[in-house]
């Protein structure tokens, strides 16, 4: 072999050797990295210290609360059985479940004669005619003014209200309930005269006559008309003291369920929203405490246990439009006016600061230079996991970063 063919050939088998020599070396020093190399290699990078910027704003707190649209006042009216009857019984039912009873809307019929509605406070308590006075007299002319019966109401049951009485009970179909009346009582009380009928006519030779009158029972005091009837006894239903004809005002309202963290009282402004319709301002009309609940094994009177709830409270529209009741069911919000518990001050994480129990001091760590240190500062207030808060050091200022954790 020439000299000029070994010369090349021994310059590769240098590099080759070359190669192989400094990979022989890698691996070697890969078998024999040191335990502190390998755990500086395993360990995650450090990372930087987690920082929030103070800012300077209003805290402000407002409550928003689940609520539902009900009806405006439900409310189960009891049904007297007839006056002077050993057993009544429900011989008409003239209104469907859903139908919108009114003033003088005939209810039921029990033993043939009529009971209707009639708007009131507290229930009939009395059988009244000619010469009875009283808030009876009073809430039962009230009716038959509304109904254009009588011109106004004076309080007196006179010969007018008993004219009155009587076409409200013609015009349903039925004659005026008549009774005897003792001499005793004709001598001293104006009487009706024949003008209200042959049963007001003498029907004796003592001189007793047949007087027309308003039994009580044939009253269904309600608080609210008109209503939306979603009970009513059906015919053949035998008068108990469990009998009830059960109501709906027409108008619908917004019910949500007080708690310990949501007080509200008459007044208070709201804000309701509602799923497909705009948020409206509402207002508190008024305010039904939750009814104590207990048991009682032992036949004496239940102790009084804490309820879950507070009551509940019942919301209009502030602008005094009704809420249709189309809207009963729906599920809406109620969000309390916003109260501004900390103005123009530093706020910051909650997370930020550590808040001595029981005391307006608190701490954190703010940034100075490339190192935190730790300021004192006093809590305002605190919300939602936001602190408001102050301090007399400088640095303590909107823009300056604080350690979060």
């Amino acid at each position: 072999m020439s000299r000029r063919v070994r010369r090349p050939l021994i310059a590769v088998c240098i590099a080759v050797a070359a190669v192989v020599l400094v990979s022989a070396t890698w691996c070697v020093a890969l078998l024999f990295v040191s335990p502190d190399q390998r755990q500086a290699d395993a360990s995650p990078p450090l990372q930087a210290p987690l920082t929030a910027s103070l800012t300077t704003g209003d805290l402000v707190s407002s409550t928003v609360v689940p609520a539902s649209v009900v009806y405006a006042d439900a409310e189960s009216v009891p049904v007297a059985g007839a006056t002077g009857e050993s057993r009544s019984v429900v011989t008409k039912s003239p209104l469907q479940v859903g139908a919108t009873a009114s003033t003088g809307t005939q209810m039921i019929e029990v033993n043939g004669q009529p009971v209707f509605a009639l708007q009131s406070d507290f229930q009939f308590y009395r059988d009244m005619q000619v010469g009875d006075s009283g808030p009876d007299v009073t809430r039962l002319q009230a009716a038959l003014v509304e109904l254009g019966y009588l011109d106004h109401a004076d309080g007196n049951f006179g010969v007018r209200t008993s004219v009155a009485v009587r076409e409200l009970y013609e015009n349903a179909g039925y004659e005026v309930p008549v009774r005897q009346s003792s001499p005793a009582r004709d001598s001293s009380t104006p009487q009706p005269t024949a003008s209200l009928g042959p049963s007001a006519m003498p029907d004796n030779a003592q001189g007793a006559v047949a007087v027309p009158y308003v039994p009580a029972t044939s009253f269904i005091a309600v608080r609210h008309l008109p209503a939306t009837i979603r009970s009513v006894p059906a015919v053949g239903e035998v008068i108990s003291d469990k009998t009830s004809i059960a109501l709906d005002a027409a108008e619908a309202q917004v019910q949500v369920t007080l708690s310990a963290d949501l007080s509200l009282s008459p007044g208070d402004a709201v804000t309701v929203t509602m799923d497909g319709l705009d948020a409206f301002a509402g207002v508190v009309k008024g305010v039904a405490e939750a009814a104590a609940s207990g048991s009682a094994d032992n036949g004496a009177t239940p102790a009084a246990v804490p309820s879950a709830s507070n009551g509940t409270a019942a919301i209009y529209r502030a602008d005094g439009t009704p809420l249709s009741p189309d809207l009963v069911g729906r599920a809406v919000s109620v969000g309390t006016r916003p109260t501004v518990l900390a103005s123009g001050a530093l706020l910051a994480p909650l997370s930020a600061v550590a808040v001595a129990s029981g005391s307006s001091s608190g701490s954190m760590m703010i940034r100075d230079g490339e190192e935190f240190r730790k300021v004192d500062v006093t809590i305002i207030a605190i919300h939602e996991g936001i602190v408001a808060l102050k301090s007399e050091d400088h640095a303590v200022a909107a823009g300056a970063a604080v350690l979060l954790g």
